[in-house]
């Protein structure tokens, strides 16, 4: 089975916000989006990603959160326009949310995340309260969507899993139909910043619980949040669990960051589970993608992360 995965999207190029919206910290998001992000991420090239999808259309895709910059109904609307473009049906595309799509604490309340992309987080287990964690079925592979973005203060852009949701990924993880190969979908890394500080402002608070309850049980981690590609193998005391991130879709790269190159990437899964992946990174020269290698993994133990 092939499966693409795409992440931060961070879709640009549509926001003509009224007064109305620009309430809490949405004023230096839309500083911050004239300023540096739309030239960082421009439409133009996030276009060819879903071309890409649509000429060669995976047999499942991964849509890892940020598709939006600021949470406004109209960005939203036009992300999931960009999924209608792939030609997949919705039982082909799993979502969840990012940082971004969870911006304000007045978009998490109106649930405009879930009211544009809730046919894509079904679940064959639904919990009454929350579409998260979600767990799907589909053939050769099953999907464990779990959300870690929610609305935070205007300098951070952290993520956290919950207790009651990782409560919740334990049952999913004893349902019958996560005995196969199974692929479980987070936004924020279940890895650390190198920097504490960093770490702190940016990544996953909970990331040792998510992944020792993930041990043991062959499921490979996909995120994305970080714009770049990394692999990892983490040793747990249950087992072994491969954690990929993938570059955001739009992101420009160069400069100071060039290893942020836009793009995504394809897993193939077989019956016993992950198989080989590959990067297409676009190239603005050749007007083509180039097709790399997966990055080599580090090992890592999880006793040692901090």
């Amino acid at each position: 089975m092939t499966v693409a995965h795409v992440s931060d999207l961070h879709r640009t190029g549509i926001l003509r916000p009224s007064l109305g919206w620009l309430s809490g910290k949405r004023p230096l998001g839309l500083l911050s989006l004239w300023l540096r992000r739309n030239r960082r991420h421009p439409f133009e090239r996030l276009e060819r990603v879903f071309e890409d999808l649509r000429r060669d259309p995976p047999d499942h895709l991964l849509v890892g959160g940020d598709l939006v910059n600021l949470a406004m109904p109209e960005e939203f609307a036009a992300s999931r326009e960009l999924l209608a473009r792939t030609g997949l049906p919705a039982e082909r595309i799993s979502v969840v949310p990012g940082n971004h799509d969870r911006y304000t604490h007045g978009a998490y309340e109106a649930r405009w995340f879930e009211t544009y992309f809730s046919a894509f987080a079904t679940s064959v287990a639904p919990f009454p309260d929350d579409l998260f964690p979600y767990l799907q079925v589909r053939p050769g592979l099953a999907v464990l969507g779990i959300c870690s973005g929610w609305p935070a203060s205007p300098i951070q852009a952290r993520g956290t899993i919950g207790e009651k949701q990782l409560r919740r990924i334990e049952v999913l993880l004893g349902h019958p139909a996560a005995r196969g190969p199974l692929v479980a979908l987070v936004h924020h890394p279940p890895l650390p910043y190198p920097n504490p500080v960093e770490q702190w402002l940016n990544g996953l608070h909970d990331f040792r619980e998510l992944l020792a309850l993930f041990g043991g049980t062959g499921a490979t981690l996909v995120h994305g949040h970080r714009h770049v590609a990394l692999h990892a193998i983490v040793e747990t005391p249950h087992g072994a669990v491969r954690v990929i991130g993938v570059a955001s879709a739009s992101d420009a790269g160069g400069g100071r960051r060039p290893e942020r190159t836009r793009g995504y990437q394809r897993y193939r899964f077989g019956p016993d589970g992950f198989e080989e992946g590959e990067r297409r990174i676009w190239s603005p020269d050749r007007g083509a993608f180039d097709v790399a290698p997966l990055p080599a993994p580090d090992r890592v133990r999880l006793e040692d992360l901090r």
